[in-house]
């Protein structure tokens, strides 16, 4: 019988969940001048995805966005770590290697959370000191 890894299964799930994650977050809008169809819903039927980026955008503000989804894609992907390191020390057996890899894997995402959360705060500091909105 083949052994199962379950981190790597998990892994695998929340990187799916991850890749899924725009197809959920697309808001989808019925044009308002298509003619209604004939159902009983009252809609056309067919449906608009609206693109973020609409307007008069400056090359900051589609930094900004850019930015902002991957700044909440790594607060997503934290816990995930920290969740997988506390099962790597929950099923280390005592195995001492996989204890110390599971603290490594907390300990790691803790500095990274740390380090998104200081660039976020970096950035708003020096828009201050340089006068911008």
């Amino acid at each position: 019988m083949p052994k199962i890894n379950l981190p790597k299964i998990m892994l695998a799930a929340a990187m799916f969940s991850l890749l899924c994650l725009p197809a959920g977050i697309a808001r989808a809008d019925e044009t308002a001048d298509a003619p209604a169809a004939d159902n009983q819903g009252g809609g056309s039927g067919e449906a608009v995805l609206v693109s973020p980026l609409q307007g008069d955008l400056t090359v900051e503000d589609i930094v900004g966005k850019i930015a902002g989804v991957i700044f909440g894609l790594a607060l997503m992907i934290c816990p995930i770590l920290i969740i997988w390191g506390g099962f790597e020390i929950a099923t280390a057996s005592g195995d001492q290697n996989k204890i110390t890899k599971g603290k490594q894997i907390i300990t790691f995402s803790l500095v990274g959370l740390a380090i998104i959360a200081l660039s976020a705060a970096f950035v708003e500091a020096i828009k201050q000191i340089l006068g911008a909105d």
